[in-house]
């Protein structure tokens, strides 16, 4: 009977650790700032620095961005503000971002390992952003169109590089 219950015990200590930490693919990006500079496909510069932390016993992930906040894309500054959230009745990481605009861009999060896929809809067109570890302090990035489980489109491709 004791070991039925240790066993019973067991596994419910697991599900509510698994449930805790179900954002744990974000834990080698959390408390860091990552940097990326390129350009997009139409060679309009893309700027990005961007900082992640837990919130409300890591239940919750606050990211804050610094970007381009003008239309000529010359001054940099605080660009968006976004939250990525562990929906457990859907079992699913979902997040949205606020910009400095006034615009607020929302979807879902897939993680395999230590890789991101946000999918989201921006405009009228299904985008695709993958973040891909490549070690500990450089993640791949392309934004695209992901259809059929590879590259449609794609418009930026770049690194996301650990600055501190």
């Amino acid at each position: 009977m004791k070991t039925y219950l240790s066993f019973i015990l067991s596994i419910c200590c697991w599900f509510t650790l698994f449930a805790q930490h179900s954002l744990s693919g974000f834990d080698n990006l959390v408390n860091k700032t990552w940097k990326t500079e390129t350009q997009w496909d139409s060679n309009h510069p893309f700027f990005q620095e961007i900082t992640f932390e837990y919130a409300l016993d890591s239940t919750i992930i606050l990211t804050k961005t610094k970007g381009y906040i003008d239309e000529e894309q010359t001054k940099i500054g605080d660009r968006n503000f976004g939250i990525r959230q562990y929906d457990k009745a859907k079992q699913a990481i979902y997040f949205v971002e606020f910009d400095t605009f006034g615009g607020k861009t929302e979807g879902s999060v897939h993680i395999e390992n230590n890789n991101l896929t946000y999918t989201y809809i921006y405009g009228d067109v299904e985008l695709t952003e993958k973040w891909i570890y490549v070690n500990p302090t450089t993640y791949g990035y392309t934004i695209g169109i992901w259809k059929n489980d590879k590259w449609d489109t794609i418009y930026l491709e770049s690194q996301f590089i650990q600055t501190n």
